[in-house]
């Protein structure tokens, strides 16, 4: 899960069109960092977004979310009520789990919401993998 830090403040701050553009450009960035065919990236809400990597592995996951996180801080979109700084950033929290017939996708979404809750605890502009089961560890 990718969420846009501060996102409301900037909203508030640019403007509505401003921030349609500022999604569209992570949105790209997001797809852009994705290298291999079956990886996923979708518009999970507001400004969240969920990335679904099969088959990849606990470090896979590890590189890439810091590949996404540094390329978006990369554009260097303007955001001036920043907690993290001058620019638009992001906090992604990801967990890695094997697929099981009795465990519903819900686990790997909660799994990874409880991840990136504590990126924004700790601080946001970060990355934290959990292990699918509740312990996350940041980047």
């Amino acid at each position: 899960m990718i969420d846009v830090d501060n996102f409301k403040l900037y909203n508030d701050t640019y403007g509505h069109v401003a921030g349609d553009e500022a999604l569209k450009r992570i949105g790209s960035t997001v797809e852009a960092c994705l290298g291999r065919p079956g990886d996923l990236a979708a518009r999970f809400g507001g400004e969240e977004f969920a990335v679904v990597l099969p088959g990849n592995s606990a470090e896979g996951l590890k590189q890439l979310a810091e590949k996404i996180r540094s390329a978006i801080e990369a554009l260097q979109v303007p955001h001036m009520h920043s907690s993290t700084g001058g620019y638009v950033t992001v906090s992604i929290g990801g967990a890695v789990v094997t697929p099981m017939h009795d465990v519903p996708t819900t686990t790997l979404i909660e799994a990874a919401d409880l991840a990136l809750y504590q990126a924004k605890h700790e601080g946001k502009n970060r990355a934290v993998i959990g292990d699918g089961a509740g312990a996350a560890r940041g980047l």
